[in-house]
C-alpha cells in the first residue's frame, strides 16, 4: 500500500484484499481512463488509472503511515496548521464572550 501526492490530489495504490482500507477512508475509486466517463476528472488529468483518491487532506491522513515522503511532508504540516488553528480558536474563546480583540 502506498499513498503519493500527484498534482492537487493524493493517490493509494493497493491490491485487491487491501480495498477495505482505501474504502474506510472515504476515498474515490477511479478505474482505467478508456473507461471513465466523466467531463473532467483529476485522476485522468495526472494520468493516473485503478487507484483510490481524494482532494482531502482529512481523508488523506488517514492514511499517513502509507504515505510517500513527499505527501507526509504535506499531510504532517496541514495537521500541524490545523492543531494550531484550534488552539488559537480554543484561547480566543476564553477570553471571556469569544469576541476577538481588534
Amino acid at each position: 500500500m502506498r499513498l503519493r501526492k500527484v498534482g492537487l490530489i493524493y493517490v493509494f495504490q493497493c491490491t485487491y484484499g487491501e480495498r477495505q482500507v482505501a474504502s474506510a477512508a472515504e476515498l474515490w475509486w477511479h478505474g482505467y481512463a478508456a473507461e471513465c466517463e466523466r467531463s473532467f476528472c483529476s485522476p485522468c488529468e495526472y494520468g493516473v488509472e485503478r487507484c483510490w483518491w481524494t482532494f482531502d487532506d482529512e481523508k488523506a491522513w488517514k492514511l499517513v503511515q502509507y504515505a510517500a515522503p513527499k505527501a507526509k511532508a504535506r499531510l504532517e504540516q496541514m495537521h500541524r496548521l490545523k492543531l494550531n488553528a484550534a488552539a488559537c480558536e480554543r484561547e480566543i474563546s476564553s477570553w471571556g464572550d469569544g469576541t476577538p480583540l481588534p
